[in-house]
């Protein structure tokens, strides 16, 4: 057997060699093992790669060689295809520096994936950087989702071909250009990008709520709005629950401009058409213009508890049933002490929350399992499902889950789910 200890060729994705090199414990969350079997591997099979160095001691492997012996073997836990995107997104970090920010390289390698995606063909063929450009300006001559993240590249001759490159190679290692745009969106932490403002809740927790929505039961064309849009994985996931070709019109709002144009490019690449999309910045939806929401469903922004106003909580919630209109329904994940915990007697926030049950508006409340947001740990929240119903179908019931003692597990999530199908 032979050991891969031959040089290769510098891929176009990387300016410098050293981001091609990994550690054992890099070795082993590529793998996804546990930290001492790399090692046992590299004791036991001969053809595991060599070290190509070493650093304070430690072995560095060329990254390339781990994932061929990985995907030629089958070892580990991840399929091939995610290997290749893994070992991309690893070599990405290689990017960053004083000029090229993580937000640029993020705004810079979807917006390239959306091109891909929007011209159905490879962004990096051969073609110079500024017709690379013109292209996107063809396409997105408003410049209102992609233009302007790829002309804010710093040094595009050579930055902008390989991060071309770099998309396409993430597109073929995926299913579709939607998957490689999740997979980037999911390396944010890698590249530094954490942004505190825009932390939502956990990606288990987002599908829960695409599931308690009901939206694979709505008929076609219906329309499906998200407040608070943030980096869109809440569209995301309820277009991927939603039935294929339903033809949902998807409405959604963020006063950040940069999630904004973030969330329309991914909506796009999951080939929500532009006419059946409408993401605007600030917090009010364009109801008015494409009509009340069939599906409304939105995680509140988070608020510290010692500021956290409950009062203002549900006045937000309030708001957000205006846009109800009879038979439409919603699904709102905030703060559980003031869904479901209990508030001062008679306060004005008591008598706020009992407003929602005199017209049968609130259909169920659900404590939910701590940690629902990654980077709140000691945030619990609760969901309220709502909907609007004609005054001769209210009965006056609610329905009360407390899961907060359960593990945030996809089994408990599931099981709420199905729960809540069969309530309904």
């Amino acid at each position: 057997m032979t050991t891969h200890t031959t040089a290769r060729t510098p891929s176009a994705i990387l300016p410098e060699t050293p981001a091609w090199r990994i550690t054992y414990a890099e070795i082993a969350a590529l793998a996804q093992v546990k930290r001492p079997v790399p090692t046992t591997w590299a004791r036991r099979h001969p053809d595991f790669p060599t070290p190509v160095a070493h650093e304070d001691g430690r072995p560095l492997f060329d990254a390339r060689a781990v994932v061929d012996w990985l995907a030629s073997t089958g070892r580990g836990n991840t399929d091939a295809r995610r290997l290749r995107a893994e070992l991309a997104l690893h070599t990405l970090a290689a990017w960053r520096s004083p000029t090229l920010s993580a937000s640029v390289l993020l705004g810079a390698l979807t917006s390239l994936v959306c091109l891909h995606q929007q011209l159905d063909a490879p962004v990096a063929d051969g073609r110079p950087w500024n017709a690379v450009v013109d292209s996107a300006a063809d396409l997105d001559p408003e410049d209102r989702f992609l233009l302007s993240e790829l002309r804010a590249l710093p040094d595009p001759d050579r930055t902008g071909p390989a991060l071309a490159h770099l998309a396409d190679e993430l597109i073929d290692a995926a299913y579709n250009p939607a998957e490689a745009f999740d997979w980037i969106l999911q390396a944010r932490p890698r590249l530094g990008s954490h942004d505190p403002a825009a932390d939502g809740p956990t990606p288990a927790v987002v599908r829960a709520l695409a599931a308690l929505s009901g939206i694979d039961t709505l008929d076609e064309g219906a329309v499906i709005a998200v407040p608070h849009a943030c980096w869109g994985d809440l569209p995301a996931a309820l277009h991927d629950r939603a039935a294929e070709d339903a033809g949902h019109v998807y409405l959604a709002a963020d006063p950040d401009p940069a999630r904004v144009r973030l969330v329309r490019r991914r909506m796009l690449v999951r080939g929500v058409y532009e006419f059946r999309l409408d993401v605007v910045e600030g917090e009010e939806l364009t109801a008015d213009e494409w009509g009340y929401p069939h599906l409304l469903v939105c995680a509140l922004p988070y608020e510290a508890a010692e500021t956290r106003d409950p009062k203002a909580v549900l006045e937000q919630v309030a708001a957000l049933t205006d846009y109800l209109d009879t038979g439409a329904t919603a699904v709102v994940l905030g703060p559980a002490d003031v869904l479901t915990g209990p508030l001062a007697r008679h306060g004005d926030a008591d008598r706020l929350r009992r407003s929602f049950l005199e017209p049968g508006l609130l259909k169920a409340a659900i404590s939910l399992p701590d940690g629902a947001y990654a980077y709140r740990p000691g945030y619990r929240t609760a969901v309220w499902i709502l909907a609007r119903v004609p005054e001769e179908q209210r009965t006056g019931l609610v329905l009360l889950a407390d899961y907060s003692a359960r593990p945030l597990t996809e089994p408990v999530l599931d099981a709420l789910a199905e729960d809540i199908a069969i309530w309904r």
